[in-house]
């Protein structure tokens, strides 16, 4: 269904994706992944990035300015 969709709008529509907050807790390496993976996985049309439920407590914050860095550097 989501892949049919995509099809469809994303010519004239933006695809917002979640990632996984939690995937904050793992290394830069790991989360420099799921990034390009969730936005590889949007296709090469205009993507907003964003956590699934916001930053968890906890969360180290040099991780979550990783997951802004990485994710505003990404060019289409």
């Amino acid at each position: 269904m989501a892949l049919k969709a995509m099809c469809i709008y994303t010519e004239t529509h933006d695809v917002q994706g979640n990632m996984d907050p939690a995937a904050l807790f793992g290394t830069k390496e790991f989360i420099e992944r799921r990034i390009h993976d969730t936005v590889a996985k949007a296709g090469r049309h205009k993507h907003i990035l964003n956590l699934g439920h916001g930053v968890l407590v906890g969360t180290p914050e040099d991780h979550v300015a990783h997951f802004f860095e990485v994710g505003k550097s990404i060019r289409y």
